[in-house]
């Protein structure tokens, strides 16, 4: 971590880095998110008030998310050797 992002941040406060091979470090408070990104940089969607880069992760882990919500909803049986 660079030494100006272990500075205390106050409540709704955010900072961002980004080096010269496009890699992104975020830093937000206002929900304690620390995020990692080369995919995309550290702009903020106008209508939502959410970074792009939280609303890419959200998009994609929602899936993830949806698909262990509908393995939980079918039947797992087991086969047991006496």
């Amino acid at each position: 971590m660079p030494k100006f992002m272990q500075e205390k941040l106050r409540k709704g406060e955010w900072r961002a880095a980004q080096n010269r091979n496009g890699v992104m470090l975020l830093d937000c408070l206002t929900r304690e998110v620390q995020m990692l990104s080369t995919t995309s940089g550290f702009d903020v969607n106008s209508c939502t008030k959410k970074f792009r880069v939280a609303e890419n992760y959200n998009k994609i882990m929602g899936f993830v998310d949806l698909t262990g919500h509908l393995a939980a909803y079918s039947p797992f049986f087991r086969q047991t050797k006496k």
